[in-house]
Parts: structure tokens; C-alpha cells; sequence
């Protein structure tokens, strides 16, 4: 169940379903909204086995050339989001939206990322956007390639741990 506030956060634990907030949410965020979550869950007498987690995803080469193909379009979209969510306290810069809301950068950079959300939220699914506004069609699909390739092998495959299960 879609739940971007405390009353549909509650709710999702209330009847039991899965939680899939919203790719603006910080990690501190997501945990606040966990422990809601499983405190309804828990009060309610349900189990979730299913926690997933939406992330802008963009993987690039270099640091360098992730941070220049992504952060006008990144930028631009975190400007409509604060104009359309203002209490969100969405960031506006770079920096602080690739710190705790969005993975970018090189599949190093963007392994330790998936394992840092899994390790401080418990996720074993993570939703990757992968395009952005205004970003060029031949730079997602690079990305997405690079990703299948060098990122998502952490998680599949005859050496991959199978935690986390990346759409």
C-alpha cells in the first residue's frame, strides 16, 4: 500500500499489507515511518514479510559523469516536488538529495548504498526509477546496462546474497 503520511503509514500496518512510501522520504524518515508501521502491524496481530523501497537509481562510469547527466534533471524534479509537497522538507541541492534519497553514482558508490537501506530499513526489494526528467534516453538506458551489470550481480546469480531483489 502506497502511504506517504502517518494516517496511511498506520493503516498499512493495520491491515497487514506492505508498505511502499515515498522516494522523497530521507532514511530517518523511513525509519520513523517503520516503526509506525510495525507498531500497527504488531498491535493488529499482523506479519509483513514484503518491504520494499523506491529510489531514483542512476549509475554512471564515474562519480563525475553521474553527478554532470543527473543534476539539472535531479534538481529540477526536486523543485517541482518541493512546489507540489512543500511540508516535505525536500533538499535543494545535490549533495543532500544524493545523501539520503536517491542512489547516483558508480556501481561501487551505488552497491553501498543498497546495502546501507538494507542494513539501516531491512528492505529486500528496491523499486528503481531509473529516469529523470529532461535526461537523455541513451543516458538511462546506459545506466540501466550498467547497472544490470555491475550492480545488480551483487544481488543475483550463483555469487549473489538474494536479500535484496531489485526491480
Amino acid at each position: 500500500m502506497a502511504a506517504f503520511g502517518q494516517v496511511g503509514v498506520r493503516q498499512a500496518g493495520q491491515l497487514g499489507l506492505p508498505l511502499f512510501t515515498s522516494p522523497l522520504e530521507s532514511i530517518s524518515q523511513l525509519k520513523e515511518r517503520a516503526t509506525l508501521y510495525h507498531t500497527a502491524m504488531r498491535q493488529a496481530g499482523h506479519t509483513q514479510a514484503l518491504l520494499p523501497l523506491l529510489r531514483t537509481v542512476y549509475v554512471g562510469e564515474t562519480a563525475q559523469q553521474a553527478r554532470a547527466d543527473t543534476e539539472a534533471a535531479l534538481l529540477t524534479q526536486s523543485r517541482r516536488y518541493r512546489q507540489w509537497r512543500p511540508q516535505s522538507a525536500i533538499p535543494a541541492t545535490f549533495e543532500q538529495l544524493t545523501a539520503d534519497r536517491c542512489i547516483i553514482g558508480t556501481p561501487e558508490h551505488c552497491v553501498g548504498e543498497i546495502q546501507r537501506y538494507e542494513a539501516e530499513l531491512g528492505i529486500n526489494y528496491l523499486v528503481c526509477r531509473m529516469n529523470l526528467p529532461g535526461l537523455a534516453h541513451t543516458k538511462v538506458m546506459a545506466s540501466m546496462q550498467l547497472c544490470a551489470r555491475e550492480v545488480m550481480a551483487h544481488w543475483v546469480g550463483p555469487h549473489g546474497n538474494d536479500v535484496v531483489h531489485l526491480i
